[in-house]
């Protein structure tokens, strides 16, 4: 007798994580999150690559994650076409960075949670893919000692300036511990 329904879903969080950039931590919804599915991996450790913003032929980053600027400009790549390049070359994951050149609707840090709702019914498909956001201003951590200049790289980026690609150093391997639940609404 009214306009309400109970609809079962189904959420994925991650509870805590634990992000080490070489020697250095990263403060999880800080300086980055992350979008979980179920199949989350629960340890990750990959090399990191930049790869502009993630078009078509970036280059062989297989098993790295890959950083990306993500920007919203016309006649550059769109989120799916960066996740698809990065997928095709081999990418265990996308990193993709939070452009503080949109300004319609800019970057909130820190991020209040990581989750993923869908409804129950749905079944996903089993894909371990890491698809992570990083605040701009946390890229310098991700970039130090490799010789970089992440305010560069985001001012050229924000600015939709051409952005190099380059593999990072492998001692600033990314090493991620991720605690996630999954929960069914009991609806």
């Amino acid at each position: 007798g009214s306009w309400f329904q109970t609809v079962p879903m189904h959420e994925v969080r991650v509870e805590r994580a634990t992000i080490r950039v070489g020697n250095r931590p990263l403060l999880f919804l800080h300086d980055l999150t992350i979008s979980p599915s179920e199949s989350t991996p629960a340890k990750v450790d990959a090399p990191l690559a930049y790869g502009g913003y993630c078009g078509a032929g970036i280059g062989d980053v297989r098993g790295a994650i890959v950083i990306c600027h993500g920007t919203h400009r016309a006649g550059l790549p769109t989120g799916a076409e960066r996740e698809a390049a990065v997928r095709a070359a081999g990418a265990v994951g996308i990193l993709t960075i939070a452009d503080p050149g949109f300004t319609v609707e800019p970057p909130r840090w820190p991020y209040a949670y990581a989750r993923t709702v869908s409804l129950a019914s749905d079944h996903p498909k089993v894909d371990p893919f890491l698809r992570m956001t990083l605040n701009a201003d946390s890229l310098g951590e991700l970039l130090a000692g490799s010789g970089r200049d992440a305010a560069q790289l985001i001012a050229a980026g924000a600015a939709g300036k051409p952005l190099p690609s380059f593999a990072i150093p492998t001692w600033l391997r990314a090493r991620f511990t991720i605690h996630q639940r999954d929960i069914s609404s009991p609806n």
